[in-house]
């Protein structure tokens, strides 16, 4: 079932519609609902174009409230191409978590009204406020064609890490860096000196090649250093060893 399932395959106003991530024959577009049987192009179209109009707008503040505004910018063209913009702009730890709340939120955005997604960042945290009201949380999708499209170029995502709370007319989605795996690694070598992967993957309730994808991370981000390798790998934090 689908909430909003008539926006997705309403016909765009705008039929000169280009993409810029895929290319995908006429067959191909009709069977993913961008193009419909008549060969025009759907609001689902319109959403994955370079001429898509739901943009998002960033917004970082210096501490956990909005009293002081460090900068603003705003990311259009495809919906892919924002969530690459906007997880690229942040980055840093949030990693993997953020970019499953942004997919999460363009899923479940009620696109039907008119204004930008609205993600802060916070000293501790990212809200991202979404437009529409979500009653049933995430058991019902919104967007399925969406969904679809994204699953189809590998833009999947995980709730593990992220929140969801109310409000009138809207909906937040929130990550708050103390939960995040990289957060669980750097917290339990505060307290020990190093770690062995063994540790960090019951650390992490990860097995080893989720648990290798957070530590490398780390290590890229300059947080951690591998010493040795095999069974006698060790992690500590890159202050801690040279």
């Amino acid at each position: 079932m689908s909430l909003n399932e008539t926006y997705e395959s309403q016909i765009s106003v705008n039929q000169n519609l280009t993409f810029d991530r895929f290319d995908y024959d006429d067959d191909e577009l009709r069977f993913l609902g961008i193009l419909n049987e008549e060969k025009k192009f759907t609001n689902l179209g319109l959403l994955m174009s370079m001429q898509n109009t739901h943009n998002i707008r960033l917004a970082i503040y210096e501490g956990n409230n909005k009293s002081q505004l460090k900068g603003a910018v705003e990311f259009g063209g495809s919906l892919q191409r924002q969530i690459d913009d906007v997880t690229k702009y942040i980055g840093g730890e949030l990693g993997r978590a953020l970019k499953d709340a942004v997919i999460a939120a363009l899923i479940q955005r009620d696109y039907s009204f008119k204004g930008e997604l609205i993600i802060n960042v916070f000293k501790d945290k990212v809200v991202i406020i979404t437009l529409g009201a979500l009653p049933d949380g995430f058991d019902v999708i919104r967007n399925e064609r969406l969904a679809n499209m994204f699953r189809r170029i590998r833009l999947t995502y995980s709730i593990d890490n992220i929140k969801l709370s109310k409000t009138e007319g809207a909906f937040l989605i929130s990550v708050e860096k103390n939960i995040l795996p990289s957060n669980k690694i750097l917290a339990a070598l505060e307290e020990k000196s190093e770690l062995t992967r063994k540790e960090a993957e019951s650390i992490l309730g990860l097995r080893q090649t989720a648990a290798g994808k957070v530590l490398k991370e780390l290590m890229d981000l300059g947080k951690i250093i591998q010493l040795a390798a095999g069974k006698n790998t060790k992690y500590i934090r890159k202050e801690n060893g040279n």
